[in-house]
């Protein structure tokens, strides 16, 4: 990934802006957060499913239905909090990062213990969390894109946003993999290996946090900040 970005640098008709991965600008901060977020989301969405139907009895479509909790919690924090300013903005970033946390967290420890309804909670929990982060930090990553820059850093946000996703299942199926996952499915082997995938997922939005923070240090001070629905406008 970092020769392609290095690639593209060189090249006349760029699709990344400058420094999109730098520790020190809104731009690189922004595009870290908003790859792992999407990190976040896809070592659930990878092996939740399996752990449902094979540890506890969900039928595919309930365990369907349980995941699509995410995305709902996902639409209703963004609509929510779509219209928040300032310090609220603030919030809504680092809390939803900490959402995050925290329900990756109790996924990684309780898929095999908890009921699936707690775990449709805590799946939502993640939606949440994106929903109220992941808005925030779009708008604000274009709002303060380097002069000039302000199209391609756009532009390029959902290539981000897939890498992040290819990158997570990637590392999910990996993770299983050595875990010992096999096509038998036995119910000890599905257990361990979703617990590992979700566990060493959590990764994610911990430095997910970390970059949310680095960016929020980032941004202009006593900048207007309008609401992530007006800046994502056209």
């Amino acid at each position: 990934m970092f020769s392609t970005f290095l690639l593209d640098r060189r090249g006349l008709n760029r699709l990344f802006p400058s420094q999109p991965l730098s520790w020190f600008t809104t731009t690189g901060t922004g595009y870290w957060a908003m790859f792992l977020a999407s990190m976040t989301h896809t070592v659930i969405g990878v092996f939740l499913p399996l752990a449902l139907q094979e540890l506890h009895g969900q039928s595919p479509i309930v365990a369907g239905y349980m995941m699509a909790i995410l995305a709902i919690g996902w639409t209703v924090a963004s609509v929510f909090t779509a219209k928040w300013q300032g310090r609220a903005v603030i919030a809504a970033m680092v809390c939803g990062m900490g959402f995050c946390v925290i329900g990756l967290a109790g996924l990684a420890l309780g898929v095999t213990s908890l009921s699936p309804y707690a775990i449709a909670a805590l799946n939502g929990l993640v939606g949440i969390g994106l929903g109220s982060s992941n808005l925030h930090v779009v708008a604000a990553a274009m709002r303060h894109a380097a002069p000039g820059e302000e199209s391609i850093t756009a532009s390029s946000i959902p290539t981000m946003r897939s890498l992040g996703i290819a990158f997570g299942a990637a590392a999910a199926g990996a993770i299983a993999n050595a875990a010992g996952l096999t096509d038998a499915l036995g119910a000890a082997d599905v257990a361990h290996a979703v617990s590992l995938v979700l566990g060493w997922g959590t990764l994610a939005p911990i430095f997910g946090l970390v970059f949310v923070l680095r960016f929020i240090s980032l941004l202009p001070r006593r900048t207007p900040s309008p609401p992530a629905g007006e800046a994502a406008r056209p």
